[in-house]
């Protein structure tokens, strides 16, 4: 399952990510997973934003 990741940048900054899972993940308590995807996306970026969303695309 690959997420959509969006970003806003200012000053050189990061100020918020986004990531969209594009279903319900069921694999991990959702503590867990957050906490997942705070570690990636701070790894990733090589800061922490300010801000992180993580959202479930729930379809039809």
């Amino acid at each position: 399952m690959k997420p959509e990741v969006g970003f806003n940048w200012h000053n050189g900054s990061i100020q918020s990510v986004k990531v969209t899972v594009p279903k319900v993940y069921v694999g991990k308590p959702l503590d867990e997973l957050a906490g997942t995807v705070r570690e990636v996306v701070t790894k990733d970026f090589k800061q922490p934003p300010d801000t992180i969303v993580l959202a479930f695309a729930l379809g039809k």
